[in-house]
C-alpha cells in the first residue's frame, strides 16, 4: 500500500480600502508530499515540522490600529485521487508558530484541520510598523494520525495518488 498526497499552496491578499497595503509571500515550502511508504508512517503519520514560511507585510495608513487575519481553506470539498478516490479534507492539520512579533496574534488559533470554508490560523495581527520588518510566520502539516482530530488514521483507506490545493488569505479585520 503507498499513498503520496500532495499539496500545492497559493496565497491570497484582500483589500477593503485605497490606503491598506498587504503582501503575504511564500518564502518557501509552497508544496507538500505526504509519501507514505513505510510501515512507521501508517502507524504514527507524517509530519513536516515549519515546512511553511509566510511573511506577512501589512499597512493601513488611514487607520494605524487596523489587524489582520491569516485564513486557510481548501479549493475542493475533499482530497481527490487520482483513481477516482476521495479522502475526507481533516486528514490534514496544521499548526503554526511565528517569530517573537507574531506569537501574540494567534488567540488559541494555533491549529487547524483543512477546511472547505476559510479557518482563521492568525487573528488581531498588528501592522507592520518598521519598514523591511515583516512578520514570520512557520506552518507545520501532519497526516495520518491525527495530532489534533480523533479518528484521523489512513489505515483502512484506498491507496492512491491524492492532491489538494489550499489558499491562504490575508485581510484586514
Amino acid at each position: 500500500m503507498k499513498y503520496i498526497i500532495f499539496l500545492f499552496l497559493v496565497c491570497g491578499t484582500l483589500s477593503l480600502s485605497g490606503q491598506v497595503t498587504s503582501r503575504l509571500t511564500i518564502q518557501s515550502g509552497s508544496n507538500i508530499n505526504f509519501n507514505f511508504q513505510l510501515l512507521d508512517h501508517y502507524n504514527n503519520g507524517v509530519s513536516y515540522n515549519n515546512w511553511t514560511h509566510l511573511t506577512v507585510f501589512f499597512e493601513d495608513l488611514g487607520n494605524p490600529l487596523r489587524e489582520w487575519k491569516l485564513s486557510v481553506e481548501a479549493t475542493t470539498p475533499v482530497i481527490q485521487g487520482d483513481a477516482g478516490n476521495s479522502l475526507p479534507l481533516n486528514t490534514i492539520e496544521f499548526s503554526i508558530t511565528g517569530d517573537d512579533a507574531a506569537a501574540t496574534y494567534f488567540n488559541d488559533v494555533s491549529h487547524a484541520v483543512l477546511s472547505p470554508v476559510p479557518t482563521n490560523l492568525v487573528e488581531d495581527g498588528q501592522q507592520t510598523t518598521v519598514p523591511g520588518v515583516l512578520t514570520n510566520l512557520f506552518i507545520s502539516y501532519h497526516c495520518g494520525k491525527s495530532v489534533y482530530v480523533a479518528n484521523n488514521s489512513l489505515i483502512g483507506k484506498t491507496p492512491d495518488y491524492y492532491y489538494a490545493e489550499i489558499l491562504y488569505t490575508l485581510e484586514p479585520e
